[in-house]
């Protein structure tokens, strides 16, 4: 079976992504993902946390709809995508040696 994206989540978000702002004004905003909740009605949330120095009246931590991650100009572009986990080198496994047993005769 193919893995299918959540239609709830057509952007494929993830917990530890790093997006940016499009807004021109806003250029140097960038923030990490901590949290998704796709069951938030209607179109699911994500708890984001602000990178970098905080200006007065920023908050560290705020909700942003999902269907915002989206790329256009109203929206935010990714920076910096989830490092997958490296997989583990394959080992040899060692045969045991089955040892004949013979009989006197």
């Amino acid at each position: 079976m193919t893995d299918l994206p959540d239609p709830r989540n057509p952007n494929d978000v993830k917990v530890g992504q790093v997006w940016k702002d499009n807004d021109a004004r806003l250029a140097e905003r960038e923030f990490e993902v901590v949290l998704l909740d796709l069951d938030y009605y209607p179109k699911g949330r994500v708890r984001c946390k602000l990178l970098g120095e905080l200006k007065k009246g920023q908050r560290a931590l705020f909700y942003v709809r999902l269907d915002r991650f989206n790329g256009t100009k109203r929206g935010y572009s990714m920076t910096k995508d989830v490092e997958k986990p490296k997989p583990k080198p394959k080992t040899k496994k060692k045969k045991a040696k089955k040892k004949a047993k013979r009989g006197k005769s």
